[in-house]
């Protein structure tokens, strides 16, 4: 067998690896939808959605942008993944810190409808923004190294970790959402723990801090991190304000209807997840191409989960949730929303992976505009059907933005990213391999068991 034939096959093995762990986590996220809702009931959902919705909104915030910053620096040079892990753990705790301030501010006033416990619980739940930061940071840049192999058994174990959490609140008769939310603590700070143990072994050097790097890399990861205040509002601005308005039980019914939505992430997921690095590592003027296969690739697979999940989903969702079935409609319409966000996904990691965080930033306002709009005409005459609407429709908005965008940074014209191709897959797959081939200066691919919201499931 040729070195060629060697890496190819190697190439072929990583995307097969990012898929199952991606269908892995679809199954784990599944598992965990069902236990949430069966065991907490609507209303029990909805009040642990509205504790765990703030303070894992800030956590996305407080870091700064830096996991992503991390993986975009190491992906050109490897030998400086120490030090670029080191200054952003230092970076992104001194956010975390704001972040805990500032959800001590906010909760309160959100919550006041709610019942103390409740609101403590909220509080309390705050230090996930730490733990969220060292987590992150911890086993992203396994990606960045080639460890797709630990960097997915660290994202499997997250949503692994989710389902365990609630078969043990289930087993000793505490599922409750407080004790399920402190629950979630203790396995992150576990899971951080461990991710900080193995990503020490695998780069083979302490993490350390260079204060030089520091500009760079906050002058990529803060747009980051302003992309994604507007992209999880985007994402989740109809549960933030559902908190607010609406009854328990409603926000349970929509949580759960978003919780089945990701069945279709997936195979979206997985292309992004192999864009963003690969992008990164080509010369400025070889970047649009791959992109333009990329993007055609998600299209072809978005077509066929969306499909198949609404065909499932009138029969499914009653089946293995029953006390849900008034949310059939709205859960549907989510479908609907999850593929149009996993595809927008897939042309971020692109924009990203051309050294462009700013552009994203532009383009996800320009979709919450639209989300906040219709949310505030929809929302009050229609509850969550109309909140529903309102995804498809910020949504949709930001992906005519994203495909102009990365057109006009790419050099290659709109239906070159959304009219599929027969040759894709043989294309991309080769382009794969020949980008691993720059980035390792022609040696093997790191072996993918030597290496990954997620988070808590639904």
């Amino acid at each position: 067998m040729t070195q060629r034939r060697r890496r190819d096959n190697q190439v072929a093995r990583t995307s097969a690896l990012l898929l199952v762990g991606n269908l892995a986590l679809g199954v784990f996220g599944f598992a965990s939808g069902l236990l949430a809702n069966n065991l907490l009931e609507p209303a029990g959902r909805g009040e642990l959605a509205s504790i765990q919705t703030v303070p894992q909104l800030i956590s996305l915030l407080a870091i700064l942008g830096l996991p992503e910053a991390v993986i975009y620096f190491a992906a050109s040079d490897n030998d400086k993944t120490p030090s670029l892990l080191g200054t952003a753990l230092v970076l992104t705790l001194i956010g975390a810190a704001v972040g805990c301030a500032l959800g001590l501010v906010v909760l309160p006033p959100m919550l006041h409808r709610y019942d103390s416990s409740v609101l403590h619980g909220a509080l309390v739940y705050l230090l996930v923004i730490p733990l969220m930061a060292i987590v992150t940071l911890a086993y992203q840049p396994l990606r960045a190294v080639g460890a797709y192999g630990w960097w997915v058994a660290f994202r499997i174990s997250l949503s692994a970790g989710w389902v365990g959490v609630l078969l043990l609140a289930w087993a000793t008769h505490m599922a409750r959402p407080v004790p399920v939310a402190m629950m979630h603590l203790v396995l992150l700070a576990v899971l951080g723990v461990a991710a900080l143990i193995v990503v020490r072994v695998v780069i083979g050097a302490r993490p350390s801090v260079r204060r030089s790097l520091a500009p760079s890399m906050l002058r990529y990861g803060v747009p980051t991190a302003l992309t994604n205040l507007p992209q999880t509002l985007n994402l989740r601005l109809d549960q933030l304000v559902m908190t607010a308005v609406l009854p328990p039980r409603e926000l349970g019914l929509y949580a759960a209807s978003v919780g089945w939505s990701w069945m279709v992430a997936p195979p979206l997921h997985t292309i992004a997840q192999v864009v963003f690095p690969h992008i990164a590592a080509l010369p400025h003027d070889e970047r649009g191409a791959p992109a333009a296969e990329s993007s055609r690739l998600a299209v072809s697979a978005a077509i066929v989960v969306v499909v198949l999940a609404l065909l499932v989903t009138p029969f499914l969702l009653p089946l293995l949730l029953p006390k849900y079935r008034s949310a059939i409609f709205v859960a549907e319409l989510l479908l609907v929303a999850g593929t149009i966000s996993g595809f927008n996904l897939v042309l971020e990691e692109v924009l990203r992976g051309f050294g462009r965080p700013r552009d994203i930033l532009v383009a996800e306002i320009g979709g919450l505009v639209v989300t906040g709009g219709s949310l505030a005409a929809l929302l009050g005459r229609y509850g969550i059907t109309g909140a529903a609407w309102s995804s498809i429709a910020g949504y949709s908005t930001l992906l005519v933005l994203l495909v102009r965008l990365v057109s006009r940074r790419g050099g290659v014209a709109p239906r070159d990213l959304l009219v599929p191709r027969r040759s894709d897959l043989a294309g991309a797959r080769l382009r794969f391999v020949e980008l691993r081939k720059r980035r390792r200066g022609g040696a093997e691919l790191a072996s993918a068991g030597d290496g990954v919201t997620e988070g808590n499931g639904y």
